[in-house]
């Protein structure tokens, strides 16, 4: 948890120092689940089990042209054929394994990234009133705009119940976290300023002060009605 805005948020280095996802602050290394490394373990390893089942796939092929070329050269068809259909289920059972494995575990990796900035982006969310914008999630999560727009949108559609895209008045999109931050938005305003973050402001808070004015004027009419009786 940040000692600083209280939110059980993720970190994310640059460089050497690691921040606060939802309000930048410094935070010590290694004292939460880094945005920048979750997933990074599973989504290299996937790589070089990907790779590594091409070459495979690759040498094997060529190694099991190679030998039913020379045998059918040398000896006939039926020798060529005998010596390179094994060959080449035994190329299928070494490669095939490592490309689906090293595929699936990519994957799992992107998965565990992606929740990774799903916990920052809910973070963020609660220490600005429940509400965020693209702009605020690339600038916390370090990646561009673009990026951080289709994450966003992946959660409207994911968690479409507690995740929606709204427009203010400018035209300006920015998405609303269900139960996050103040528990009532009746009465407050969003907005996206030019710098795309989002202000949270009062919209009652003028009506308010005009009531307890005329409240006042009230209270006081009232007792100046009972001083001209006496």
């Amino acid at each position: 948890m940040c000692p600083h805005c209280r939110q059980n948020a993720p970190i994310i280095y640059r460089g050497i120092m690691a921040y606060c996802t939802a309000c930048n602050a410094p935070r010590p290394p290694f004292s939460g689940k880094s945005v920048n490394l979750a997933g990074q373990g599973s989504m290299i390893g996937g790589t070089l089990a990907h790779l590594a089942g091409w070459v495979a796939l690759a040498g094997g092929s060529f190694a099991t042209f190679l030998a039913a070329w020379v045998l059918g050269f040398v000896f006939n068809a039926n020798v060529a054929i005998g010596i390179g259909v094994p060959m080449a289920l035994v190329t299928l059972l070494v490669s095939l394994p490592m490309l689906l494995g090293g595929k699936k575990l990519a994957k799992s990796g992107e998965e565990t990234r992606q929740a990774a900035q799903f916990e920052a982006i809910y973070a963020l969310a609660s220490n600005r009133g429940g509400v965020v914008t693209a702009i605020d999630a690339a600038r916390s999560l370090g990646i561009a705009p673009a990026n951080a727009d289709l994450l966003l949108t992946t959660m409207t559609k994911q968690f479409a119940d507690y995740v929606s895209v709204e427009v203010d008045e400018a035209g300006q999109l920015f998405y609303r976290l269900t139960g996050v931050g103040q528990p009532s938005s009746f009465g407050v305003k969003y907005r996206v300023e030019p710098d795309g973050r989002v202000r949270v402001a009062d919209e009652l808070a003028g009506a308010r002060a005009e009531q307890a004015q005329w409240e006042a004027a009230q209270a006081e009419a009232e007792q100046a009605a009972r001083r001209g009786r006496r």
